[in-house]
């Protein structure tokens, strides 16, 4: 089990992320309640294509982020290619973070097509 203080910093980011995407006039977001453990899927609940998982923590866990990602877009009812991995480079502060996207390849070559 995670402690408050770790859960607590996950809660901010996924937060910011959320202010990140209305900020780009991207639709309102929100926190998924429970984090994707519950009904709905993903830590972010919003208008987008993509499902998304959020992480802010010291060590990556990349394999294990994507998978979790990719299953968590299969059991939402999306396209188990629909994901979307945001991660925070722990080395910057978490006020002015620096952030970074990871997904499948082909969407992002389709995104790149439009």
């Amino acid at each position: 089990m995670l402690s408050k203080s770790i859960r607590e910093k996950g809660k901010r980011f996924e937060k910011y992320i959320c202010g990140e995407i209305e900020a780009m006039g991207l639709g309102r977001s929100i926190r998924t309640p429970g984090s994707g453990s519950g009904k709905n899927k993903g830590d972010l609940f919003n208008n987008l294509d993509f499902l998304i998982e959020c992480k802010n923590q010291k060590v990556y866990k990349m394999n294990e982020w994507i998978d979790q990602s990719k299953r968590q877009a299969e059991q939402g009812n999306w396209s188990k290619e629909k994901w979307a991995l945001i991660f925070r480079d722990f080395r910057t502060p978490e006020t002015n973070p620096e952030v970074y996207v990871t997904i499948d390849l082909y969407q992002f070559l389709e995104l790149l097509k439009k």
